[in-house]
Formats: C-alpha cells, structure tokens, sequence
C-alpha cells in the first residue's frame, strides 16, 4: 500500500514538472497536464495530508468574484467558467499535494519550465525558417518577407516578416512569450546550481535574449532591461554596477535602433508623444484608445463594473462613439489588466488582484529564492499595464501556475520553522 501511495504522490508532483514544460510549447497539451494533475491529486483527499494555504484563497475569490458579475451582465455563458478554471484548478492542486511537494521538485519545476522555453525558442526558428525557405523555379530561395514585395527592413517595421514579431513567436502571443522568456532568464540568472554546466547556462542566457528580442514585445523588452539591471545591483560592487549598467543601457539604444518595431515606436514617441489619432493602427495607440474607452466605462460603474459577459460591448460602444476604429473592428479589450479589472468586476476584482501581489512581496521576504519571486512580481506587475493577462490561457495559467508554487516553494538551503511543523504533521 505504502509503495502505491509513494508512487501516487510521485505521479502527482511529475505532472507539475510537466506542466512546466509544457506550458511554453503548447496550449493543448498542458491542459491536458492540468486535467491530469487534478484528477491524481483527488486521491490525496484526506484531512491529514491536506495542507491548507489561505494566500491561495484570493485566487478561489477571484474566481467567485468573475462568476457573480454574471448575475448582473446581459450575455451570460457557460464558457466563461471555463475560461477562468486556472483560478480553481491551480489551488485546488496544490492545497491537495502542495505538502507532498519535496524541495527537488519545485526545483526541477523551474529547470524544465527553462527547458521547455529554450525548446519552444527553437520551435519559433524552425517555424520561421520553413515559412521563408521555398523553391522557386527550381532554386533554393530564402524570403522571411510575408509581402514579396517588401524590404527586409520594411516588413519587419510593418510586422511582415517571419523572424520578428507574431510571425516569428508562433507559438504564444508576443507578450505572453515574453512574460515566459524573462522568467526563464532570472531562473538562469538567480539559480545557478539549477544549471551548473556554465556553458549551457550562459548559452541558454543569450539564446532567450536574442528570442526575446525577436520577439520584439516591447514590455517584455523594458522587463528584461529591468531584471538584468537587478541583477547587477544585486551582485556587484557599485563601481561595477554603474559600469555595467552604461554598457547595458547603451546596449539597449542599440539594440532599439537594431530592432526596427521598437524603433519605430520610440520614434513616433518623440515624433507624436502620447497623442494619437483614431484611425491609427499602431499598438501605442491602440492601447492608448482601449485605455480611454475603459475609463469612460469606469467612470459610470466604479464599484461592481459591468460584468465579464457584457465587458466587450460596454467597449464596443465606447470605441462607436469615439470613432476608435481599430479596437471596434479587431474587439479588442482593455489591454490592461487593472482597467480590465475594473471594468468586469468593480474594486473588488482588483483588490483581490493586489492582495495576491502582496502575498507574494511578504513572501519573497521569506525564502532565499526571493529574487525569482521578485522577478515574478515584476514581469507580471508590469506587463498587466500593457496587457490583459488574466483573460487569455497563456497569462492567466501562467500566473496561476507560478503564484500556487511560489506560496508552497520548498528552499533546499532555508526552510521555515512552520515548514518544518508540517512536516512533522
């Protein structure tokens, strides 16, 4: 029986080492992984092996939280309590195994969630690489243009070329694709001993860089820029640190100037500032009337908002009125994950948002991994200005998934008198 139980419990660990990696390369796949790890970590309900976390309780209310706007919105769906089951699923798994969890597990959890980044980094070259190569009148041709007729240059401007932007990240939307990579990178950065070949780990640092810089997320881009400066703070002297920290700022103009979507971005910056017209197609300026328009909404329900299932056309008919073509013809959302906040849920969604940002500042005090939980706490505070994270699988799994681990995460060089309580239990 004992051997049973062993392997069980071991069966419902692996499935979270899975998941990780997975999680990068495929959408499928690792919902798979999440059906799986729920359904093994049932067989653990039992009052003595169940280790109860209240910080995961903000994410069962957010859940609670999505499913009572319901009651208030005009289009109600079943689809949307599948859309936010990550906030279910996630707690419910490790409230069940999250003791079971040995310290050399989270650790593999975070080298294969490395692993699959690389791999699916590898994927988007293969992609791209097929996509631009054809025969053509017999001969070998390389064309990463999307439009025949534009230069390579243009069409990477433009978003036309299968090496940068959405054509190359193929696997993820770019943001989300980037929110993986800089995670992936402060695992790098931060845990060394995860990685002990220095080759690798350096190989595997600059291969994610150049991914990410192809990728060409601008947030994820400034995320990256952030967490490298930290780092360098954090483990240099301060002559050093201010040295180093010239040669990556100007590394960065460089690599702006290099990247020409970024450059084009911070051209029109200086050229425009944060004024944009409603026909403009570009993302600042998307953002910038998606922004807006959630605004209007809050202004009129500031408490309770409009529901999940009425948040799209509350939109819609901001953008009509204001003539923001784009967003109206694209539905687009509010592209922020606290205007979005506000405006499906009122104060309460967001409030219980920060509560989770804050469970993880209080414990990143706690653990001597705590410069990946700050690098966490920054790739998602951040890009959350920039994107709706919690309204698509890629950012809300990833969240979730990282979120749970974090509150459970076992150091193998610190562990915490009430750890130890647990254990004993």
């Amino acid at each position: 029986m004992n051997i049973i139980e062993g392997l069980k419990e071991k069966g419902a660990a692996y499935l979270l080492v899975m998941f990780s990696f997975c999680l990068p390369l495929s959408q499928r796949l690792s919902t798979v992984v999440i059906l799986l790890s729920v359904l093994l970590s049932l067989v653990f309900l039992k009052k003595s092996k169940f280790l109860f976390k209240k910080e995961l309780l903000f994410l069962v209310g957010l859940y609670f939280v999505y499913t009572l706007s319901l009651i208030y919105t005009e289009n109600f769906g079943f689809k949307y309590f599948e859309q936010k089951a990550s906030l279910l699923a996630f707690p419910l798994i490790f409230f069940l195994i999250g003791k079971k969890l040995s310290k050399n597990t989270t650790e593999k959890i975070l080298s294969f969630f490395v692993y699959g980044c690389v791999l699916s980094g590898l994927y988007c070259y293969y992609i791209a690489l097929t996509n631009s190569i054809s025969f053509i009148d017999g001969a070998l041709t390389f064309r990463p243009q999307v439009n025949a007729d534009s230069g390579f240059l243009e069409s990477s401007i433009r978003g036309g070329n299968h090496f940068f932007g959405s054509f190359f990240s193929s696997l993820h939307h770019t943001t989300y694709f980037g929110m993986y990579i800089n995670l992936a990178i402060a695992i790098l950065l931060f845990k060394k001993p995860l990685f002990r070949n220095k080759i690798i780990r350096l190989s595997f640092l600059v291969f994610l860089s150049i991914v990410l810089i192809q990728v060409s997320s601008r947030a994820g881009l400034v995320t990256l820029l952030i967490i490298y400066v930290f780092y360098l703070f954090k483990f240099l002297s301060r002559l050093k640190f201010f040295t180093l920290l010239t040669l990556v700022l100007i590394s960065s103009f460089m690599v702006s100037q290099f990247n020409p979507r970024i450059k084009k971005t911070v051209d029109n910056l200086i050229d425009k500032g944060l004024n944009f017209d409603n026909e403009d197609i570009g993302s600042m300026s998307q953002r910038f009337m998606t922004w807006d328009a959630s605004l209007e909404i809050i202004k009129k329900n500031p408490i309770v908002g409009v529901g999940i299932g009425d948040t799209y056309n509350e939109l819609k008919q901001v953008y009509r009125q204001k003539r923001y073509i784009y967003p109206y013809r694209e539905r687009l959302n509010s592209h922020n994950q606290y205007l979005q906040l506000l405006v499906e849920c009122g104060v309460f969604g967001l409030l219980l948002f920060g509560f989770t940002i804050k469970n993880l500042i209080v414990r990143r005090k706690s653990r001597d991994s705590n410069y990946i939980i700050t690098c966490f706490i920054i790739i998602i505070v951040f890009n959350s200005f920039f994107e709706s994270i919690l309204n698509q699988y890629s950012g809300l799994a990833f969240f979730c998934f990282f979120y749970c681990l974090f509150m459970f995460y076992k150091s193998p060089t610190k562990i915490l008198k009430k750890d130890i309580q647990y254990a004993k239990d």
